[in-house]
């Protein structure tokens, strides 16, 4: 009798148990159940590209599959479970509150001669027809002379890609998710060495975010705002690419703020973060601007911030300026991440002497690209008039709320 009982622990200790690999991964779009082999007619061609591309992972690490409606999001969560319900409904209504805020920009024609409004001269107005041609003025060479591949390229059509959100039981399948993207594709790999070392991630290329449900340690965590936060950050990759760190968490932050007035995400930050913080920045913010009325808010405050570290300084600036200009400068915002995109992709370019090029994933604009291109779109005294403007808000504005009526 005890042989039957061994055998059976013996295979749970050789498929790894409730995250074992699975016969076949459960897909769900628009209440139907799909399968990989056999999509529809109608599903367009980014939303099955990505059922194809994470299914294989889906499918070793046990997990499910769910496609938001539009195509625009996949969501992956342990199949045991009902996680991917919650983070769909919760990256729905994320879609509905970016889509009011940073509506798809229209879009723009002229020659390349054209500038960015702000920028530097001889900025390029229309990225051309091929992204990975060789900059003007580049020695013409055979068509098959390409940049090298490289993540972080920003060169990625805006709005063409499903974006992908993992909702990742715990650390152990972080380690796999990252294993799988680092085989998937050799580029990555140094990369995954260092994500390794952190929770949760997003990427460009793919475009995918990953967070950690049950992570060891885990205090002061709010579920609801790191989904948010990071398919806010995901909508945000996916129709403008690549943008300056400040702004891409000050964006973000603004999303945590619509939701219910309090901020959990704090990307990099290592000390313990107090209850009371999570609502505290617009008075803090208003407390140092009301002594600074002639020392207004300089564009290094917010650039100074590096990628991949904290500066608390730095992170409470963002959130003020992105604040300010989602209240006063709504209609103008889509067109300024546009402007810092087409930015991007015009400068962030290494040409070699054989007229192929690389892009640098690290990059950003200098300082004084980014503030000419704000003061362009949103008018030279705007970082005055925001310190102003920070100086009276006391608490969170009236705002768009994210939550479900």
């Amino acid at each position: 009798m005890r042989i039957p009982m061994l055998l059976g622990l013996l295979l749970v200790v050789l498929l790894g148990g409730p995250a074992a690999a699975q016969a076949k991964v459960p897909i769900s779009w628009k209440g139907k159940r799909l399968d990989v082999a056999s999509l529809p007619k109608e599903l367009a061609e980014a939303p099955a590209t990505a059922l194809r591309q994470w299914e294989p992972w889906a499918k070793k690490a046990g997990y499910k599959m769910d496609l938001e409606a539009s195509g625009r999001t996949l969501v992956l969560s342990p199949a045991s479970g009902s996680r991917g319900a919650q983070v769909i409904a919760i990256v729905g209504r994320a879609e509905t509150w970016f889509d009011d805020l940073l509506p798809k920009p229209p879009s723009r024609t002229g020659d390349a001669s054209g500038a960015v409004p702000g920028a530097a001269p001889g900025t390029p107005e229309v990225i051309p027809e091929d992204p990975e041609s060789p900059p003007p003025g580049a020695e013409k060479k055979s068509p098959a002379k390409k940049p090298a591949a490289s993540w972080g390229s920003g060169s990625t059509e805006p709005d063409s890609q499903t974006a992908t959100l993992i909702a990742l039981a715990d650390e152990a399948d972080q380690k796999g998710l990252l294993e799988f993207l680092a085989a998937a594709k050799p580029e990555l790999a140094e990369w995954a060495v260092q994500a390794s070392k952190e929770v949760g991630f997003v990427l460009e290329i793919p475009l995918v975010a990953a967070f950690v449900d049950n992570a060891s340690g885990q205090e002061e965590w709010n579920p609801d705002h790191e989904i948010l936060n990071r398919a806010v950050r995901l909508l945000t990759m996916r129709r403008f690419g690549q943008l300056p760190n400040w702004l891409v968490h000050g964006l973000a932050w603004e999303a945590e703020n619509a939701f219910d007035g309090s901020i959990w995400v704090y990307p990099y930050r290592s000390e313990f973060v107090y209850t009371v913080e999570h609502a505290a920045w617009p008075l803090d913010l208003a407390n140092e601007f009301q002594g600074r009325s002639d020392a207004p808010l300089r564009i290094e405050e917010l650039t100074s911030w590096k990628p991949r570290t904290w500066d608390g300084a730095g992170a409470r600036h963002s959130f003020g300026f992105f604040h300010y200009l989602a209240a006063a400068k709504k209609p103008q915002l889509s067109s300024l991440l546009d402007d810092l995109r087409r930015y991007r992709d015009a400068n962030n370019r290494k040409p070699a002497p054989d007229g192929t090029w690389t892009r640098d994933p690290n990059w950003e604009p200098p300082p004084e690209a980014q503030a000419a291109i704000v003061r362009g779109r949103c008018g030279e005294p705007v970082l005055e008039e925001a310190s102003a403007w920070l100086a009276k808000q006391t608490t969170a504005r009236s705002r768009t709320d994210i939550r479900e009526k």
